[in-house]
């Protein structure tokens, strides 16, 4: 279920922001005129407050007991880091939505998987098996498979290289986001609501700034932050974004406290196929051969990529080469394999015995 309205969530999330736009014959081709009919840092800082908003309301819901706060101003400090990354993820999600449709968005957001790992041995040193890297390969193979184009325009790739390395970032900032933000959530007993007003509090402070250097920057003349100057331009899907990226930013937050990571992986599965047909049946994009096999390499990639020693090899003999590591009524690994050193040297070291055999 939860996978379910994160799934939708997420294509929806990318669907109203893409509608939201002007129409292409507004355009007339003009590269200096907004695709936005808004100044489109507003959607992401309205959501930070309506996030914040809704945090603090369920924070002062709960009882005395539930309500667990570490208000050590050291503590607090982490979620800066997190809600920098997000801030900087949000905001180019409009730029990179600007230029591509919903689908090579969410196939695009895929990226993160290979950036996260690559962050993960450069930075941390932790080791990933040989199944792990080709699943990368896949995915990466996958995502530019799918861009495949008739040389038309920016050459063998449908998208812009500069698109691309805005992919590359955008994938880059979610894997930092994501990964601090797991890591802070899990750190201690707090209340989830509390640790989201923190993190949704640093969030809205960088976007109050960042609204307020670009109006500025613009020389309106305006205070940026006038509820009438944010909104100009808002359309009826503008608004439902700001809700839409409010609730799948909650849900995420949610998943990362309370449940597996997998749950989060299977759905951008299911939302680039949720994407993708929408974009089809909507805004009319067509579906190509490339388009699907790029769609099915990246699922094989990201399905592999998190695939634990229990799912390669079954209960019994994962019980029977993990010992005591694992018993067989655990609950699967998931990420386990990637992120616990033993097992990653127990599996290759059963690899290599099976090869040598």
């Amino acid at each position: 279920v939860t996978a379910g309205i994160l799934t939708f969530a997420s294509a929806t999330q990318v669907m109203v922001i893409k509608l939201s736009q002007n129409e292409p014959s507004a355009l007339s081709h003009d590269h200096t005129v907004s695709p936005y009919p808004y100044h489109f840092t507003s959607i992401p800082l309205l959501s930070d407050m309506l996030k914040l908003a809704i945090s603090a309301f369920l924070l002062f819901r709960e009882t005395p007991e539930q309500r667990k706060m570490t208000k050590d101003w050291w503590s607090m400090r982490l979620y800066i880091i997190p809600a920098v990354c997000y801030f900087l993820h949000n905001n180019l999600l409009f730029m990179v939505l600007a230029d591509v449709s919903p689908w090579t968005y969410m196939i695009l957001a895929n990226l993160k998987i290979a950036t996260t790992a690559v962050m993960f041995r450069t930075l941390l040193g932790r080791k990933l098996t040989k199944l792990q890297w080709q699943a990368l390969g896949l995915l990466v193979f996958g995502t530019l498979i799918s861009q495949i184009d008739d040389c038309s325009r920016h050459g063998i790739l449908a998208i812009s290289y500069r698109t691309l390395a805005k992919g590359l970032l955008l994938g880059f900032f979610s894997a930092m986001a994501g990964t601090y933000t797991e890591m802070f959530l899990r750190a201690n007993d707090d209340s989830l609501y509390w640790q989201n007003c923190q993190m949704y509090g640093f969030g809205m402070l960088c976007n109050c700034v960042n609204v307020l250097v670009l109006g500025y920057m613009g020389g309106s003349g305006e205070f940026p932050l006038l509820p009438q100057v944010l909104t100009r331009g808002f359309n009826t899907y503008a608004w439902l974004a700001v809700l839409v990226l409010a609730i799948a930013g909650m849900l995420v937050a949610w998943i990362m406290k309370y449940t597996k990571t997998i749950v989060k992986v299977y759905s951008n599965i299911m939302g680039m196929l949720v994407a993708m047909v929408a974009s089809h049946v909507i805004l009319g994009m067509k579906i190509s051969l490339p388009t699907l096999l790029g769609y099915a390499t990246v699922c094989t990639g990201s399905a592999l990529y998190y695939l634990g020693v229990k799912e390669l090899m079954g209960a019994e003999k994962a019980a029977e080469l993990l010992g005591a590591h694992e018993s067989p009524g655990s609950a699967p690994s998931h990420t386990r394999a990637s992120t616990h050193p033993s097992l990653v040297e127990v599996e290759v070291s059963r690899f290599q015995s099976d090869k040598g055999t």
